[in-house]
């Protein structure tokens, strides 16, 4: 339990208004005033509540520990989700809204968290929206019968999960999901697709291929490019999306500098003077930076 002072401690954002209360709780890096926008959109005159999550990973807001991409920290979510319902609970005392209908509307981690609040706590929202969301407790079914929960969590067999027992107040709540129509991943090859799309024709009309002879080697060092350089590449940085988080991935973009710099030291004789050591010693520190310290932050904070 926490006390009203660490409560009222808790960064967040209020604002007065008519008709519903609207909990608003942001994505993964964003932060309370950026989803103050989307409230606007949902009911410009409601009353809005907008906390910042209480969890950092690489330096960017979340709401409860994640083990990699997709996949959650059951038991985080759990206490992230019961720390939210106590701060929801001191906010309706504080700014006089007992009474008032709760709305909670998240984006992404915050519909994550908004569905774990609305399922485990159901008499505290009337309606849950999650835009791109998704079943927050991974393999851990929730059932309103305490008999088979009770006995599930009783088994000893470890292919049961758990049951995550809920108040059958649940059945009268309203979840709304929203998670549009496309794969996350169809962006790139999107991308991918419209440059072939465009490029392929001006490279018809400007280079005219079937004018030119390349060589054996030539037309190998194009097939390594295209399997090594960009279908292998995009595996492994869809595959560091997924472990690292995006930015941990981002930070590798740093890091291509003093590894060029060192290809060329150990296979061309490159040498280099004081002030270029100093200067890539300074990028890779400014990547450690970047990720060792929120980890070990993250890890802190959900102890």
């Amino acid at each position: 339990m926490s006390t009203d002072t660490e409560l009222a401690a808790w960064p967040h954002v209020y604002r007065a208004g008519a008709g519903p209360v609207l909990l608003m709780l942001h994505g993964t890096g964003s932060s309370e005033f950026d989803i103050l926008g989307l409230a606007d959109e949902i009911d410009p005159a409601a009353a809005v509540i907008a906390p910042r999550g209480q969890v950092t990973e690489s330096g960017a807001l979340r709401w409860f520990r994640r083990l990699s991409e997709g996949v959650f920290d059951v038991t985080d979510v759990i206490r992230r989700a019961g720390d939210l319902a106590e701060f929801v609970g001191w906010a309706a005392s504080k700014y006089d809204l007992r009474g008032r209908g709760i709305v909670a509307a998240g984006f992404s981690n915050g519909a994550n968290i908004a569905l774990a609040t609305g399922i485990l706590y159901p008499v505290l929202f009337d309606t849950t929206i999650a835009f791109s969301g998704m079943y927050p407790f991974a393999h851990r079914p929730i059932s309103t019968d305490l008999t088979i929960a009770a006995e599930r969590v009783a088994s000893t067999d470890p292919a049961v999960p758990h049951n995550l027992a809920v108040s059958t107040d649940l059945e009268a709540r309203r979840f709304v999901l929203l998670n549009g129509n496309s794969d996350p991943m169809a962006p790139a090859a999107g991308s991918l697709l419209c440059g072939a799309a465009i490029l392929i024709p001006f490279s018809l009309v400007v280079d005219r291929p079937w004018t030119l002879a390349p060589s054996a080697s030539s037309m190998l060092a194009l097939l390594a490019l295209a399997v090594f350089s960009t279908a292998l590449a995009f595996v492994i940085y869809f595959r560091l999306i997924q472990t690292l988080g995006s930015v941990g991935t981002t930070a590798q973009a740093y890091l291509r500098v003093p590894i060029g710099v060192a290809i060329g030291v150990l296979f061309l004789g490159e040498s280099l003077s004081a002030t270029a050591w100093i200067g890539l010693g300074c990028v890779v520190l400014g990547v450690a930076a970047m990720t060792i310290p929120a980890r070990t932050s993250s890890a802190r904070t959900s102890s």
